[in-house]
């Protein structure tokens, strides 16, 4: 996987993520729209046999900047997926 910034604002982040599938674009979505100081957080798949993915994320007027918000939702869905393989490790 690969990520690469292609526009950054005081309330924006637009990053470009290839070889990845297009389900840790929607892991991230989901997230991020359900947290504080996230206005949105959208993704476009250029094209399915190009494996890119933009991923847009824009926060809410006095938020965190967009680059420590994103480092948050990374965190929160990495904690999300240790509780899963504890889970999975049980059965």
């Amino acid at each position: 996987m690969r990520v690469r910034i292609v526009d950054e604002g005081a309330d924006f982040l637009e990053l470009e993520i290839s070889e990845a599938d297009v389900s840790l674009a929607v892991m991230l979505a989901e997230k991020a729209n359900s947290m504080d100081g996230v206005e949105y957080l959208g993704y476009r798949v250029e094209h399915p046999l190009t494996g890119v993915i933009t991923v847009t994320l824009k926060t809410r007027p006095g938020a965190e900047p967009p680059r420590t918000i994103l480092r948050k939702i990374v965190d929160s869905l990495g904690q999300d997926l240790e509780r899963l393989l504890v889970e999975v490790e049980r059965l």
